[in-house]
């Protein structure tokens, strides 16, 4: 019998090249199909195997999933575009902020592994403790990446407005006219 490993290579090989044939140009595509973001990546994950994902056992109805991971991203990009103020965060407090959700997380299930005895995905069982880490840290640099997109969608939304600090107006360099 094959080993996990060797079924989850031969499934990504397999969606790979699926993929590759039906792959539209990126140039052809339009601007918001070209970023990256985690739901694309769940989501390949789910086409490669739903079951590192979710096991067996449990079945989510379509809505449902929906309900659990669409409708709360869209409502959160429709909040951050129409009613929040505008953002101060820099690429680095970005990648800062991702890397120290990132390792939270990992500690957190780390914990609940210790108690429980399996973790939350079935991917994680897979992966050893090297390939878990460069999990969790691809998904710290894409939640920072991803930040740093909705900043710049916001900017281009809403525009770039200058900031008050300490009672004095403040627009960062890159922004000033020469």
């Amino acid at each position: 019998m094959a080993s996990a490993s060797e079924i989850l290579s031969d499934k990504v090989k397999d969606a790979g090249e699926a993929a590759t044939s039906a792959m539209i140009p990126v140039i052809e595509r339009h601007p918001l199909q070209r970023l990256e973001s985690p739901s694309r990546t769940v989501s390949a994950v789910i086409h490669i195997d739903r079951h590192l994902v979710v096991p067996p056992e449990i079945h989510i109805e379509f809505w449902t999933d929906l309900m659990f991971h669409l409708f709360p991203a869209l409502l959160m990009f429709l909040d951050l575009v129409l009613l929040s103020p505008p953002w101060t965060i820099k690429a680095l407090p970005a990648f800062g902020l991702s890397s120290s959700i990132a390792i939270g997380y990992w500690m957190w299930v780390n914990y609940c592994y210790s108690f429980n005895g399996f973790y939350p995905y079935p991917i994680f069982e897979i992966l050893d403790t090297p390939k878990r880490a460069m999990l969790f840290g691809g998904s710290a640099v894409t939640m920072a990446l991803m930040t740093l997109v909705l900043k710049w969608a916001y900017g281009i939304l809403n525009g770039v407005e200058v900031l008050e600090v300490a009672g004095k107006p403040y627009m960062p360099k890159d922004k000033k006219k020469a």
